[in-house]
């Protein structure tokens, strides 16, 4: 299993105010994943696992754009009971180690988190 996740360099994924700007860039890396190839590594998640925080600002984002994970499974790991509107988004409370061991591992082969 691969684990996929976007933070900055000082271990940051999302700003006080949730924003993620920061990944919004025109620097270049040579190694790193390019614009042309974004939608085919996007093909290759077959879970995303995110808080609550991030499932509330994609819920919110997706009022105007739409669910941008589509059908994929996606657990929101979070101890608040939040709206779920689709069949493929699951609450998850309780021990991260059986999450990764017993849900992920077995299930999945490329997870965004």
């Amino acid at each position: 299993m691969t684990i996929h996740m976007v933070s900055s360099l000082d271990g940051i994924i999302a700003k006080k105010d949730n924003s993620v700007s920061w990944f919004e860039t025109s620097d270049y890396y040579e190694k790193g994943v390019t614009e042309q190839n974004t939608e085919e590594f996007l093909k290759t998640i077959d879970c995303y696992v995110m808080g609550a925080r991030t499932y509330e600002h994609a819920l919110e984002l997706s009022k105007s754009y739409g669910w941008a994970y589509g059908d994929v499974p996606t657990i929101v790991i979070t101890h608040r009971n939040l709206p779920i509107d689709r069949q493929n988004i699951e609450i998850y409370t309780g021990d991260l180690n059986k999450l990764v061991n017993e849900r992920l591992k077995p299930n999945y082969k490329n997870v965004g988190l």
